[in-house]
């Protein structure tokens, strides 16, 4: 039984170390044999995978009011993972003699199972959850900056890179940990490497999850109702009774008895509480020992994981001649160890980073839309770009890159670059949601400086806020250029595979444009703001609903992956579920920075 250290928040005591129970490997459910002969031997990684931040590792916690059974949590763990076999392979780096293909990523549909650990902490709910956002704005004003809880030991232990998991069978690709707290409620914590799903893919793994989960819940419940009691695990160790450090269950369990759910656990009971079914899961042939990973999509209004478009079908059949791309750019392999190197040096200095977060409401993102759009009327047709609406979220980051610019040094003039969902932009869409890395960075344009100050009365800041939410307006709808965008892939396709446009060398390396300033104090800003399917988080309900109160059984908090490189700016929903305390329509900014740049971030700007 090992230990970790509960980090606490400043002005608080420090929490009781996390125990850990036990860790063990999941396998997926076994499918019918029909379905396991038309299983590939492996999918390969598409392009995008290959170049859309290959190294990081996203780490979702989710804090639940409710305790999730540990039992169902792994029986419902194996059924989604039956439906998402990808998520149940080994990374391989591919080894055939096709030159398109060899040295490339590649997930080995092996069926070796998921890692579960289960856990426990002494710590009770309101210790870790962050205090009340709908109290603060009363005191506190429409923006303000917030200090998010570390739930960092809360989240199961990985490799320190890809290169971790890369040809080892011991190693998964997806890592989850339960830890059940003292009197109550759960933090379920699950890691996945970007190089095989980007926020929109784990969504769906976790929806799938949360699916399976309240199905076998159902089924239970229905399974008591009608034999007589059963051994869950909250029958099992009661919390008054449990011995310390054991794996207990509560009365707050998101198992409840209602009789109005007996017909839906019946269908639970047989396998499924949802669309998502498995027998057309798979790719419809087994002809060939590999597939396309992004051409294997889902579609959970329809009824089953399916094959789909790939992305790179939507590639322009042939480049015109001489055409340059503007995004990627190819590196001889001496680039990587230089790369490595910066990223080792990196590492030693992790702690001279720091997450600035900062609270803002509904209220403050609806003046910001206003107040961008004054700018952008009073400037008239001297404003740079006129475009004929900007949402809240492009006023948001005109504001965060005004910000910016206030800093000393060069990151005052650092370039923005927002990260946006190819999914639903591609034409025909690709199927909701394909699977993988469906992203693309979209540089925004700096406007100059512009002498008319914002409506605020701020005169701190030289940029204009409409000027500046209209670039960002602008920079997102270049996506929308389907030419542009698939003669982009065709060339990274050519270049990945040795041919065309891209140069010889079979498997050359590919990287954004910009790659290797990253690392650095005055790299890209990197702006991120996806999130779960609203602030509520309502496709995320592990259980069905508390019948006493009709409670939501969706996580109460949830915090974004940081990842340890200077100016990733994410912005997420405020929680705002019934126990939450959040304010609805509102978002956390949580914006990295090397710590001296933080400190002076603080200073200069208490809200947004």
């Amino acid at each position: 039984m090992g230990e970790i250290c509960c980090g606490a928040r400043v002005g608080a005591s420090p929490r009781p170390p996390v125990k850990i129970i036990e860790t063990k490997i999941i396998p997926p459910n076994e499918l019918p044999i029909e379905q396991r002969n038309t299983l590939p031997e492996s999918v390969s990684l598409g392009v995008l995978d290959h170049v859309t931040a290959p190294q990081m590792i996203i780490r979702m916690p989710f804090i639940f009011a409710q305790t999730l059974e540990a039992q169902l949590m792994a029986s419902s763990l194996a059924a989604m993972l039956s439906s998402l076999p990808i998520f149940a392979g080994r990374l391989r780096t591919s080894s055939s003699k096709n030159s398109k293909t060899s040295g490339r990523y590649q997930v080995a549909l092996c069926n070796k199972g998921a890692s579960l650990t289960i856990a426990t902490c002494d710590s009770m709910l309101h210790h870790i959850f962050p205090a009340k956002l709908s109290s603060q704005v009363n005191d506190r004003g429409e923006s303000f900056l917030y200090l998010a809880p570390d739930l960092s030991p809360f989240l199961p232990a990985i490799p320190s890179s890809i290169l971790g998991y890369c040809n080892r069978d011991e190693v998964p690709l997806l890592h989850a940990q339960i830890t059940h707290l003292h009197g109550g409620g759960t933090v379920l914590a699950v890691v996945i490497p970007h190089l095989i799903a980007d926020q929109e893919t784990c969504r769906l793994v976790l929806r799938a999850w949360a699916e399976e989960y309240t199905a076998a819940c159902i089924a239970a419940q229905v399974e008591l109702n009608s034999n007589g009691p059963i051994r869950m695990l909250s029958a099992i160790f009661e919390e008054e009774e449990s011995p310390k450090g054991e794996l207990r269950g509560s009365s707050s369990s998101s198992c409840n008895s209602s009789s109005s759910l007996e017909d839906e656990g019946k269908r639970g009971a047989e396998g499924r509480l949802r669309d998502i079914a498995t027998s057309s899961s798979l790719p419809a042939s087994g002809e060939n020992s590999e597939e396309s990973f992004s051409s294997i999509a889902t579609n959970t209004n329809a009824s089953s994981l399916h094959s789909g478009h790939a992305l790179e079908a939507h590639a322009a059949p042939a480049l015109p001649p001489n055409w340059t791309s503007l995004r990627f750019e190819k590196r001889s392999w001496s680039f990587y160890p230089s790369i490595a190197c910066s990223f080792l040096w990196h590492v030693g200095s992790l702690n001279s980073l720091s997450t600035v977060t900062y609270y803002v409401s509904a209220t403050r993102l609806a003046a910001l839309k206003t107040e961008a759009s004054q700018d952008l009327h009073k400037a008239g047709s001297e404003a740079p770009c006129a475009p004929a609406w900007i949402s809240k979220n492009d006023a948001l980051a005109a504001r965060i890159r005004q910000v910016m610019a206030q800093l000393p040094g060069k990151l005052a003039t650092s370039p923005m670059q927002l990260w946006v969902n190819l999914r639903k932009r591609m034409v025909p869409p690709l199927p909701y949601p394909a699977l993988g890395n469906c992203s693309w960075t979209v540089p925004v344009k700096t406007p100059t400086t512009d002498k008319t100050t914002s409506t605020s009365g701020d005169s701190s800041s030289s940029l204009n806020l409409g000027s500046l939410a209209a670039e960002v307006r602008t920079a997102i709808q270049t996506v929308n250029d389907q030419e542009y965008i698939s003669q982009e892939l065709r060339w990274l396709e050519n270049a990945l595979s040795g041919g065309g446009g891209g140069g010889g060398g079979a498997s050359m390396p590919c990287v954004f444009k910009g790659a290797a300033e990253i690392l650095k104090p005055s790299g890209p800003l990197m702006l991120s703001h996806w999130d779960w399917g609203g602030s509520s988080y309502s496709d995320l309900q592990f259980g069905p609903p508390n019948t006493a109160d009709n409670a939501s059984s969706a996580p109460i908090w949830h915090q974004p992956p940081h990842p340890k490189v200077p100016n990733c700016v994410f912005v997420v929903p405020a929680a705002a579920g019934k126990g939450g305390g959040g304010v609805g329509g509102g978002v956390l900014v949580h914006i990295t920075l090397h710590k001296r740049v933080a400190e002076e971030m603080i200073r200069i700007c208490p809200a947004l």
